[in-house]
């Protein structure tokens, strides 16, 4: 998961627990194309969440367990949140390096996908697209995109001032055709 502020980050958890919660079995994503949705169907934004999970019942726990502020105790394991901005400049000269990248490639064949998650939540760019296809552990098929809970939006009202008169109002310019 990923938002712009940790407030987001949070609504977006609480989120995803309520519908994984509230889906009755015959609604419930498969878990592949739940998390292939949230990998490749998203942007990844500043502040970032990132576990693994074999079953939706872990991953509902997991997603419970960040909520009651268990990571910061150490109390899930393979989970990860970062901060990009914190990282930026260290991320910036890993992203280019073909050493690194050959790494992950290394990393996705034999499936360490905690170093993946531990550096993607720091602002690693990762095509997680390299997941799938013929030669991945998942199979040949490519999991499918799902409908999820939309992205939590910040909650902040902008208002005109009701006080401007009319005449205090300027038109638009016309341009001439």
């Amino acid at each position: 998961l990923s938002a712009k502020s940790e407030a987001q980050l949070t609504r977006q958890a609480e989120q995803l627990r309520a519908y994984l919660s509230s889906s009755d079995s015959e609604h419930t994503p498969d878990l592949g194309d739940l998390a292939y949705t949230l990998q490749v169907g998203r942007e990844a934004m500043e502040s970032r969440l990132a576990f693994t999970a074999a079953t939706l019942s872990e991953l509902t726990q997991k997603l419970t367990d960040y909520l009651a502020g268990k990571l910061a105790q150490g109390e899930i394991e393979a989970c990860y949140r970062g901060e990009v901005k914190k990282h930026k400049e260290t991320l910036a000269i890993l992203n280019s390096d073909d050493t690194l990248q050959g790494a992950i490639r290394t990393w996705v064949r034999e499936g360490h996908y905690t170093k993946l998650l531990a550096l993607w939540v720091k602002g690693l760019n990762f095509d997680w697209s390299c997941l799938y296809g013929p030669s991945s552990v998942y199979g040949p098929a490519t999991p499918q995109r799902v409908s999820l809970p939309t992205y939590p939006f910040a909650r902040e009202r902008y208002w005109v001032d009701s006080k401007l008169r009319n005449e205090d109002r300027r038109p638009l310019a016309k341009e001439s055709v």
